[in-house]
């Protein structure tokens, strides 16, 4: 088994085997790669938040929405549960400013809440929690994997 300690240089070596992704990649659309090895790094929870002064009761209000996300795919699956009547629109980053002007609702991810508190966001629902990976290609041979980490 491969230690936390040897990860960085595993992967570094094996970088057309090995990548960094989260717990569920395929919830982010990357259906290619396979976690192998948590490395407890980063953990991080990916939530749904929105302006304090939007929510009522502490709900999201039943009206038509634009959520802004860098993660399209959790965020449409969360919204099709919910029954929210929201238009996505992708993000590469700073999601948090998005609110209120340019949408009303976000899916981000979050170590501590400081970033989202600093803007006036609360969390409104957690989809899930998330930490480092090392994931795998799933074209990679059993036998490589024994033969390199185990």
């Amino acid at each position: 088994m491969i230690s936390s300690r040897h990860a960085h240089a595993h992967a570094h070596a094996h970088a057309h085997v090995l990548t960094a992704c989260c717990r569920k990649p395929q919830e982010l659309g990357a259906d290619d790669v396979v976690p192998y090895f948590d490395t407890g790094l980063d953990p991080v929870r990916v939530v749904v938040a929105a302006p304090e002064k939007l929510l009522v009761d502490g709900q999201l209000p039943k009206r038509h929405m634009r959520l802004a996300t860098e993660y399209v795919a959790l965020a449409e699956k969360w919204v099709k549960a919910h029954g929210v009547d929201a238009e996505i629109y992708q993000t590469f980053g700073s999601t948090e400013v998005f609110p209120p002007d340019d949408a009303e609702i976000i899916v981000d991810n979050t170590a501590t809440g400081t970033t989202l508190r600093a803007n006036q966001l609360a969390i409104v629902d957690e989809i899930t929690k998330s930490s480092t990976f090392l994931c795998i290609n799933r074209t990679v041979h059993p036998a490589f994997i024994f033969l390199h980490f185990c």
